[in-house]
């Protein structure tokens, strides 16, 4: 079986990242499609904690309306100090609404496969 991954990917708007909003988004798509190449089933959901289009609700109508295998949760929202109630917020309402969820988590920008074959290693 293909695990099913949701990978939140912050709103660039939202965060003062090293990076520009291009950079981000190319450093996003490079992981999507390497998860893709080795056989994960992934979908970036961008958000952020006052995020117009990428919401807490549209996050949680996403773990209702399919089963997921995973969360990849990202360094930035983990580490971040300003960012520590949001990620309790992810961490919660993951268990809460896609409780056989696993959860990922990466420590570099720019490797988000590594961590998911860690996680399921079987892939």
């Amino acid at each position: 079986m293909t695990p099913q991954v949701t990978a939140l990917s912050p709103d660039s708007s939202f965060f003062h990242y090293p990076y520009t909003k291009e950079q981000l988004e190319q450093m996003v798509a490079q992981g999507e499609k390497a998860r893709k190449d080795a056989g994960f089933d992934t979908t970036v959901y961008w958000m952020a904690p006052d995020s117009p289009t990428g919401t807490l609700a549209g996050f949680i109508e996403m773990l209702k309306n399919e089963e997921w295998d995973g969360v990849l949760i990202g360094r930035g929202v983990r580490t971040d100090p300003k960012m520590t109630e949001w990620f309790e917020q992810l961490v919660n309402t993951t268990r809460e609404h896609s409780p056989k969820s696993k959860f990922i988590f990466n420590s570099d920008d720019q490797d988000s496969l590594g961590p998911m074959k860690r996680v399921f290693p079987a892939k």
